[in-house]
């Protein structure tokens, strides 16, 4: 899972960072498909974690704030899509007027803004949280120990070759 949360981190950034360098007045076509892949992944990225939550029975206000924040990018690119087929069945692509465009950037901020919340949601979970994490070289044995303790949680040791 973790490897999955990873690749669409990774993919998001690169299609954010594809709206950001063909811009809308540029090439609209280009803008508009890595605009689809940040949204997708992201969308996807907090939509999964509300889900883990779920499953794994995690309550809290982090949990509830990454709700709502899931919530209303759902509904923001719910709103952009209808946006969008209005403007796809009353203009050529190419010229859609000025008119839409602002209200459609006004929820692509509201997407990036609730996208960004759903990581700030992360601090009333962890906070007070501290975790000392302490790395073992066993002489030779080829194997390196790796101990992690949390405060008021009970102490684990996990072992893996050096490599």
């Amino acid at each position: 899972m973790n490897k999955a949360f990873l690749w669409s981190a990774l993919i998001s950034a690169v299609g954010g960072h594809g709206v950001a360098a063909w811009q809308a007045s540029a090439n609209l076509q280009i803008h508009l498909f890595f605009a689809a892949v940040f949204f997708a992944f992201t969308l996807f990225i907090m939509v999964i974690q509300v889900v883990l939550d779920y499953k794994c029975k995690v309550t809290g206000l982090g949990t509830r704030l990454r709700q709502i924040n899931a919530f209303l990018a759902i509904g923001s690119l719910g709103i952009m899509a209808i946006q969008g087929l209005l403007v796809l069945i009353k203009y050529d692509i190419r010229n859609v007027p000025r008119s839409w465009i602002f209200p459609m950037s006004m929820f692509e901020l509201v997407f990036i803004g609730t996208s960004l919340g759903v990581y700030s949601t992360f601090f009333p979970d962890f906070k007070g949280l501290n975790i000392t994490i302490s790395v073992t070289k066993q002489q030779g044995s080829g194997r390196t120990e790796i101990n992690f303790e949390e405060r008021g949680g009970k102490n684990r040791s996990d072992s893996m070759n050096s490599v």
